[in-house]
């Protein structure tokens, strides 16, 4: 009971101290225990949400004009499939659409009925209008979560596509739950079937298989049997998804933010395991004579250090109480957290017995610190705690003598306190480079984000043109790029291919995006990690996420499956990619023929020298090259001349022809009376046209926002903690040399020259971490963002070195304010005592 009086006693003379120790085990028990109850319960989470609406595990989309009943029948032969749902579906590529602000952007959208959902799915209606009300509506369409809980939309709001110029309005019945298309990657909506029909026209159709398996399923060797059997390439023309897939779209950034709390909350504890070692050894250093005189009446050093230990059982106690209770009690934050970045209704259950676990080990860890640094008492007996710690008389070396001293002697008087406190200077600096490296961390991430999605970009890994332009089968892309070069709104245009082309590389069970130009000099937005640009038809660059995962580096030969044959090439570069999951490959157009002999580009990117240009210039180019084939099938009946409509009829038909019968060419004349009318589908330029910047958008315009908020909120946080931890260092400094500052204050030293050599003493140090630190954060910076994302951000060097000048500036600024505690040092005070 003495011992816990003793230890009460303690605490109450040292509150800041204490409280201190309070706050940063409260942080890091409540971090811990939420990462550690959540990082499972966001994957069971969206578990028990999938399995609510019924869908099918795996869902493949091929191309209606390359499927093959054969497809289904190697499922159900093979994989012994008994329940494959098929059916028709659309699927549009970027489809731009009118954010709820009016906003161009765009969506990898598929569209379905009502019959095919419930095959997929179990329809589950959510907020929706009553049903008389829907019946009403002339184009209903039901959306996703995703619309309802990302984008803020509410049923009777219209959702607006736009292709080709013109506006295909829905209006919003309702939200529905689904399994799948639920996240920015992939959309799925429900429409009648009547604007089934119509968007037709508009978007391509697909054919569509989902199934269940209780066999393990591996898309590559599905594609090998389906090229086995039909003798075609599969692998360019189906768009596969799966639960794990969605679920890992879905969950990823979450898991990001929850890795990075506990890096945070290692620095805090860091930070709190720091406090409690230097306040130990001050006390013990401080209050030796009294040991000596307890010691001296009969305590024990036992009993003494446990006095100790108990005051930091009492403080890491009760913040690792209020920590854990704090991390329960948020479970529902942390729900409404969940549901915004999953897009979908989930609930988390509170994992008691983990939080605990995060209580007991936090308390664990701080007794056992205590415990090492407390029973330094055992090693101070009577004699030598009344010496002060001193065992027999010696003669130390003067350090910095102040004799001969001119100029700077509160600069010599600071840097002579230095060696007198080595331990905790070098605990201090620890604490610093761990706090320092999350803090640059978050500025350079913070940094990365500040314009928005626009840093993403920079690593995609992939050209982001204004407008990117499909054209029709038999179209000489050249001749069509030459024409566009002309315009004077038009800063570069390079030919390639769409989105979406696939390649096997032998050896490995995951294919890979192909991209090919003609001349990689040309691309803005590929950045080489290491090497150079392909020139020759058999050199080949690899994404960063590709050479780590597969070890293959630069020189190295690779080998890629064509449709007949197969070909070696060499890896001439590594780019940092994070589209396609980091597994591209880049070839020049050369080499993609070695492999696709019969494939011609079918691709236009445009960048226009003012992206501000792009509507007007969208409008220019439908003038001049026609609406595409797709959009001309939906066009409204025109209104004119006898011969206008006669035309424009014509090029209903033709545009039917072309868009959904795969036509290439057509000519027609039309006679009436001595009148003949005649034309041709050469004005049938644009298949599609769209703009990666508006899909971009969506996909990454939330993510980077939280992100960059995240960041922000981070650095805050982080310089909170180390103003306490240089605030009690500077404190307690004061405190214990409380006598030696009013001796000097009464030899003419004024408060502010001692608040200056208080403050100088921390320079070095300071210096030192905060260059660790900066070394330090770069790599974990590459190393992060490469096992996340499988890319390496650009690294700004005078943003590291003002950000390391900062935290030297706020390091001495915190310890100058923290060392006003010396202004109330009274020399009268200390002579009466």
């Amino acid at each position: 009971m003495k011992i816990f009086r003793l230890s009460l006693f303690n605490l109450k003379r040292n509150k800041r101290e204490a409280a201190a120790i309070v706050f940063l085990t409260l942080v890091t028990t409540f971090l811990m225990a939420t990462f550690a109850v959540s990082i499972t319960q966001i994957g069971s989470a969206f578990d028990r949400a999938f399995e609510e609406t019924g869908c099918a595990d795996f869902i493949l989309l091929f191309q209606a004009d390359k499927y093959r009943d054969i497809y289904r029948d190697i499922l159900e032969e093979e994989y012994h499939v008994t329940d494959v749902r098929e059916s028709s579906v659309l699927y549009g590529a970027g489809a731009s659409a009118l954010s709820k602000h009016g906003e161009s952007i765009a969506y990898n959208m598929i569209f379905v009925d009502e019959n095919t959902e419930r095959k997929m799915e179990n329809f589950q209606k959510l907020n929706a209008f009553p049903d008389d009300e829907i019946e009403k509506l002339s184009h209903p369409i039901w959306l996703p979560q995703y619309f309802e809980i990302t984008a803020g939309y509410t049923p009777g709001e219209t959702f607006t596509f736009v292709s080709g110029g013109r506006d295909y309005p829905f209006t919003i019945a309702g939200f529905y739950n689904t399994g799948l298309y639920n996240s920015s990657s992939m959309l799925k909506c429900i429409v009648s079937d009547d604007d089934m029909v119509l968007l037709s026209a508009v978007y391509e159709e697909y054919r569509l298989i989902a199934f269940d398996t209780e066999k393990k399923f591996s898309y590559e060797e599905y594609y090998e049997k389906c090229f086995a059997k039909s003798n075609e390439n599969v692998l360019s023309a189906v768009i596969p998804l799966d639960k794990d897939a969605e679920k890992l779209v879905e969950t990823a950034y979450l898991a990001v933010f929850l890795y990075m709390s506990v890096f945070f909350s290692i620095v805090t504890m860091i930070s709190a395991l720091f406090l409690i070692l230097h306040k130990i050894s001050k006390d013990i250093e401080e209050q030796m004579v009294q040991i000596g005189v307890l010691e001296a009446l009969g305590y024990t050093s036992r009993a003494l250090s446990l006095s100790y230990i108990c005051e930091y059982i009492l403080t890491g106690g009760v913040g690792a109480v209020i920590g854990g209770i704090t991390a329960a009690a948020f479970s529902p934050v942390m729900d409404t957290l969940t549901r915004g970045m999953m897009n979908r209704d989930v609930h988390t259950d509170v994992n008691i017995l983990r939080i605990l676990i995060v209580v007991i080990a936090t308390i664990a860890l701080v007794t056992l610190f205590a415990l090492s640094r407390a029973a330094r008492v055992k090693k101070l007996p009577p004699v030598v705690a009344f010496r002060k710690g001193i065992k027999t008389h010696h003669f130390g070396k003067n350090i910095l003598p102040l004799e001969k001293m001119r100029h700077s002697i509160n600069i010599r008087l600071a840097f002579k306190g230095i060696g007198n406190d080595l331990r905790s200077n070098i605990g201090m600096g620890i604490c610093m480079i761990a706090a320092g490296v999350a803090i640059m961390f978050s500025v350079y991430t913070f940094d990365f984000f500040k314009s928005g999605y626009n840093g993403l970009i920079g690593v995609l890994g992939m050209e982001t043109p204004d407008i990117n332009i499909i054209m029709m089968n038999g179209v000489n892309g050249e001749k069509f790029c030459d024409e566009i070069r002309k315009f004077p709104e038009v800063e570069k245009v390079l030919l390639t291919r769409a989105m979406g082309d696939y390649v096997e590389i032998k050896g490995c069970n995951q294919s890979a995006a192909v991209f090919s130009y003609a001349d990689f000099s040309l691309t803005d937005n590929l950045r080489l990690k290491a090497g150079r640009f392909p020139e020759y038809d058999n050199e080949i660059m690899i994404s960063a996420r590709r050479e780590n995962t597969e070890n293959r580096h630069i020189g190295d030969s690779i080998i890629i499956k064509g449709d007949v044959c197969e070909k070696s090439y060499i890896i001439t570069g590594i780019v940092t990619a994070m589209n396609n999951n980091g597994i591209s490959v880049y070839m020049t157009e050369d080499g993609y023929r070695r492999i696709r002999p019969n494939d011609r580009p079918n691709a236009v990117e445009i960048t226009l020298k003012n992206e501000e240009d792009r509507p007007a210039f969208t409008d220019k180019l439908t003038a001049l090259y026609g609406a595409s084939a797709k959009d001309t099938t939906y066009a409204q009946t025109v209104q004119g001349s006898l011969e206008e409509r006669i035309r424009a009829k014509a090029d209903e038909k033709m545009a039917v022809l072309i868009s959904q019968y795969g036509v290439t060419d057509v000519d027609y004349a039309i006679r009436i009376g001595d009148t003949v009318i005649s034309g041709n589908s050469s004005r049938f330029v644009i298949k599609e046209i769209s703009s990666m910047k508006d899909f971009l958008k969506s996909q990454m315009a939330s993510i980077a926002a939280v992100t960059k908020t995240f960041s922000f909120c981070a650095v805050i946080f982080i310089a909170v903690v180390v103003a306490v931890i240089l605030g009690i260092i500077a404190v307690s400094a004061v405190k214990r040399q409380r006598r030696e500052f009013g001796i000097m204050k009464s030899m003419g030293y004024t408060s502010r020259e001692l608040m200056i050599q208080l403050t100088l003493r921390i320079l070095p140090v300071t210096i030192v971490s905060s260059c660790i630190a900066a070394v330090l954060s770069v790599w974990v910076q590459r190393a992060f963002w490469m096992a996340a994302f499988g890319v390496q951000i650009p690294e700004s060097l005078p943003l590291m070195i003002g950000t390391t000048a900062a935290l030297v500036l706020y390091c001495l600024i915190v310890t100058y304010i923290s060392a006003g505690s010396i202004r109330k040092i009274s020399v009268t005070e200390l002579m009466t005592e």
